[in-house]
């Protein structure tokens, strides 16, 4: 990796629906990209939370271009107004974000947590660029829409006391599901960087976004069709063996056309507790024939 000469352009994106993305290019040096892969975060998080591993992601597959960046009203893409918020919007965003910044040769996305739901719903959509997205893969997830009744209730009260108290009242409980056990006792550095994304949010952009979800894959919320999906691309899923985010043992039973890679010792939030793996794991699924 010392080798490398890695390069990073930042800019905010002008959306459809008024909103600004923050988004972030790193590079490896090559101008012309053989391929772009397209970093989804999750509920609660940032572009950051991919920062500990794109580089190791882009020493292993240095023709590439990679495009981090945050939804509207996480991170650094402000909120104009908490209608922006909702899964529809996210998918529109996505699909902005690719016409302007990767609107030649194959793609890729990697998906975090609930932006696994995004990007599924993304590539089930009739988008032109649809068609280039070669490979996908589900970090902590997928999820698998619909939830149950006492889940969404849960997201409605914890949004509830992130509007009235800030995040700050629910990162603490929060942290023990995002990472797991053993990155609790043994990896303070990638605690207290989760943490503090975590903390970073605005209350009105962290709230709103829970509540998106909960519209979007709560009771009457559509299924995704995997089966589509496995037709469209390939699909990797990775998820560590603690976390208790994802029900990790029913994933193969609905991606029962794709590889499903289990990481000892690691829980919900790979790319920060196990980095350099997640991004061997996802550079050989990308080079697979």
């Amino acid at each position: 990796m010392t080798n490398v000469q890695f390069k990073t352009a930042y800019k905010f994106l002008d959306t459809p629906h008024g909103t600004k993305l923050y988004t972030e290019r790193w590079s490896a040096g090559t101008d012309t990209p053989s391929q772009t892969i397209i970093l989804v975060h999750g509920m609660g998080s940032n572009a950051s939370v991919f920062f500990p591993f794109i580089k190791s992601l882009l020493s292993l597959i240095p023709t590439a271009h990679v495009i981090a960046y945050d939804w509207p009203g996480s991170g650094q893409s402000l909120l104009p107004a908490l209608s922006a918020l909702e899964v529809p919007s996210f998918i529109s965003d996505l699909d902005a974000l690719i016409a302007a910044e990767a609107s030649t040769g194959p793609i890729s996305i990697v998906a975090h947590s609930a932006g696994t739901v995004v990007a599924s719903r993304y590539v089930l959509t009739a988008s032109p660029h649809v068609v280039r997205v070669s490979h996908i893969v589900y970090l902590g997830g997928p999820i698998n829409p619909p939830f149950p009744a006492e889940v969404t209730a849960m997201q409605e009260q914890m949004a509830a006391l992130i509007v009235s108290r800030g995040p700050s009242v629910v990162v603490d409980n929060v942290l023990p599901m995002l990472v797991g056990k053993t990155t609790m006792a043994e990896r303070p550095v990638a605690v207290g960087f989760v943490r503090a994304i975590t903390l970073s949010q605005s209350a009105a952009g962290y709230a709103g976004t829970i509540m998106a979800f909960r519209r979007d894959v709560g009771e009457g919320g559509k299924a995704i069709d995997w089966a589509a999906i496995q037709k469209k691309a390939k699909v990797l899923a990775v998820y560590g063996d603690e976390d208790v985010m994802v029900l990790g043992a029913n994933i193969a039973g609905f991606l029962d056309q794709s590889p499903v890679k289990v990481f000892e010792r690691v829980g919900h939030t790979l790319t920060v507790e196990a980095p350099e793996e997640t991004a061997k794991v996802v550079a050989e699924f990308m080079a697979a024939k």
